[in-house]
């Protein structure tokens, strides 16, 4: 299959392995996604590529010596007691920079727990004379040992990829088939690779389902169950929550109704889920999501819906070999379950595109009673980047005559905008017989959020500078007696100062995280987010709107990572979820 929708990540990770200096890097995402395609694009003859099992920890290191070998000769005709000593042995043979790839990385701790410590050591001491890749799909242990501050490697990674799931416009590109059909098709395979190579070996959908999906013997038939292993203790407890939520049961009182369980005992498991991207929570568009009493819980990846949806009710009669019960029974709901991810991508479309020259924030959904009698739904709503405009679109997965012909306004003055699954994949208005989102826009007043590499900002504490921001090169922290990359800068600043908005924005979100504390996300504009951290006594809300200079809130006590460093503003800028540096945009 074609390599698509990896260039940037393909770029990053050769730019880490071929700078300066010995690299760390971390290649992490659910199983399936291309992990190992991805590194092993960027290898040459002369790296070790090596992918661990769920063996003892001395046979992994004899594979792995034979790995070595096949580079450095005669490396594997010593026996190395440990990973230390082969470690450091591969650091006295190499001759020139090479790279080393542990895959399946979490295999390797669980035999060796003491490895990740071992590493650190060998990072921190900067005596390496390779770079060193470790990946894996296990989300919730990488995440552990790269995301955790308490983490033996927290901080150390010189780059960090996560893998997800494709745009829906390259498997038009990968499948040749029309806008309509691939929408269709990505309401069942969703943005994995591997999915998308299976499809490829059928000529037809119908056929592809038959043979990967619905077939005990098919390559599908058991995945979820291979995706819950990686992460979760309990397999089956996690496959009934997605089968209950998969059926229908999208409220917590649904959920906990079917499970028999009090929803105290719900609440962590759900979240759980839903970090590992299983599962999603979805709130009316505006509500604030600590507040909201209105949350629905739903599959958020299309092919684990699809097996929720249809196999795991039909089961019985797959294993009995009546599949064809089963076919008949997706032709004639397939339409319907279409049309919820048509509903989602004309969501993400908005959230991605310009309508009407204007650009959007993220789309949502919202639903409620507008009256004692009366309950509505808007399938996408949306807040214009700058602040002025309100866009509510209806979403249609129709067939023939049908499509494109109705047209919610909201407001006397609106302007509408439809998009067909033409559309969706071009990201270009134009028109198809399947499908449609009609939208219309009010005017609010609001300020305006119109950020460019041109803006200049103010400062929003006065104080100097503790810690630089730099992505290139490791940044030393006191408190935390290491070096890593700073996404952001340190303002020193006295406990109680007043912190201003920098540059107008919406407040998008409110987080306690550990490291920064009481932190605000706000969007400024074309895709600009400007983040404040170390706060306390905040006087937005999510969802604000902010002018240049407005008070945002105080400076805290500094958490327990900048001790050392005493009371600051953490002040970051991220371009379309990337860092930037912030002093390129202050005086």
């Amino acid at each position: 299959m074609e390599f698509v929708d990896r260039i940037e990540k393909q770029k990053r990770l050769q730019k880490a392995l071929n700078g300066e200096k010995s690299a760390f890097v971390v290649v992490y995402g659910r199983r399936r996604l291309g992990k190992s395609t991805l590194i092993k694009k960027v290898l040459t003859s002369n790296d070790v590529y090596y992918i661990a099992d769920q063996t003892e920890r001395a046979h992994q290191i004899s594979l792995l010596a034979k790995e070595i070998g096949m580079v450095i000769p005669d490396f594997d005709k010593v026996v190395y007691p440990d990973w230390e000593a082969i470690l450091t042995a591969l650091n006295h043979r190499t001759q020139e920079r090479f790279s080393l790839c542990l895959d399946e990385f979490p295999y390797l701790v669980k035999s060796s727990p003491e490895l990740p410590a071992l590493l650190q050591r060998l990072i921190d001491s900067r005596s390496l004379k390779y770079n060193l890749i470790i990946c894996g799909s296990s989300q919730q242990l990488m995440q552990g040992l790269i995301l955790d501050g308490s983490a033996p490697l927290y901080g150390r990674a010189d780059q960090m990829l996560k893998l997800s799931p494709i745009h829906i416009k390259y498997l038009q590109e990968v499948l040749h088939s029309d806008a309509v059909s691939t929408v269709e098709e990505y309401a069942i395979w969703g943005g994995v690779p591997r999915y998308w190579e299976l499809r490829l070996q059928d000529d037809g959908l119908q056929e592809s389902i038959a043979y990967n999906i619905l077939n005990p013997l098919g390559t599908l038939y058991e995945e979820p169950i291979r995706l819950f292993m990686d992460d979760m203790r309990d397999v089956i407890q996690a496959s009934t929550r997605l089968s209950v939520i998969g059926s229908g049961a999208n409220r917590l009182s649904e959920i906990v109704a079917r499970l028999e369980k009090p929803a105290t005992h719900l609440s962590g498991p759900l979240e759980k889920l839903r970090q590992l991207d299983f599962i999603e929570r979805e709130i009316p568009f505006g509500e604030n999501p600590k507040n909201s009493k209105k949350s629905l819980y739903k599959v958020s990846d299309p092919f684990m819906d699809f097996y929720f949806h249809f196999v795991v009710p039909n089961r019985s009669l797959i294993e009995l070999g009546r599949s064809g019960f089963v076919t008949d029974a997706i032709c004639s709901q397939f339409s319907r379950y279409v049309s919820a991810w048509w509903e989602k991508l004309c969501r993400q479309a908005v959230s991605d595109g310009v309508i009407g020259g204007d650009m959007y924030n993220l789309a949502g959904r919202w639903w409620g009673n507008v009256s004692r009698d009366e309950a509505i739904e808007l399938d996408v709503v949306a807040q214009s980047m700058d602040g002025k405009k309100l866009l509510v679109g209806e979403c249609k997965w129709t067939e023939g005559e049908d499509a494109g012909s109705e047209t919610t306004e909201a407001g006397s003055s609106s302007t509408e905008s439809t998009f067909t699954s033409e559309s969706i994949l071009s990201a270009e208005q134009s028109t198809n017989e399947n499908g449609t989102v009609n939208t219309s826009a009010s005017v609010q007043e609001a300020p305006k959020l119109s950020f460019s590499e041109d803006t200049l900002m103010e400062w929003p504490v006065d104080g100097n500078i503790l810690m630089d921001y730099n992505m290139d090169q490791t940044v030393y922290f006191p408190t935390l007696d290491q070096y890593k990359l700073s996404p952001a800068i340190a303002v020193q600043a006295v406990e109680g100062a007043p912190v201003l908005a920098s540059v107008p924005g919406t407040v998008y979100s409110i987080e306690e995280n550990a490291q920064t504390g009481t932190t605000v996300t706000m969007e400024i504009g074309s895709g600009y987010q400007a983040i404040y951290g170390q706060l306390t006594d905040l006087t937005v809300q999510e969802g604000d709107t902010v002018k240049e200079g407005e008070v945002i809130g105080y400076i805290g006590q500094p958490t327990k990572y900048y001790s050392k460093e005493g009371s600051n503003l953490y002040f970051a800028m991220k371009k379309d979820g990337e860092p930037v540096d912030p002093i390129a945009y202050l005086p």
